[in-house]
């Protein structure tokens, strides 16, 4: 969803949960990928098909 161009919040409400939660997800997501940014967690995404470029 964040690669998709959703924010925080939205990304939260859709999935019934907090905005603390996401960011934390997110957090998690990047530190076991091994990115720094929002940009290379996208890039991950395209690169390994989760979305289309």
């Amino acid at each position: 969803m964040v690669a998709q161009g959703k924010r925080m919040k939205e990304i939260a409400a859709e999935l019934k949960i907090s905005v603390r939660t996401v960011e934390d997800h997110k957090s998690q997501l990047l530190h076991v990928l091994g990115v720094k940014s929002t940009a290379d967690l996208i890039r991950f995404a395209v690169k390994q098909g989760f979305i289309a470029d």
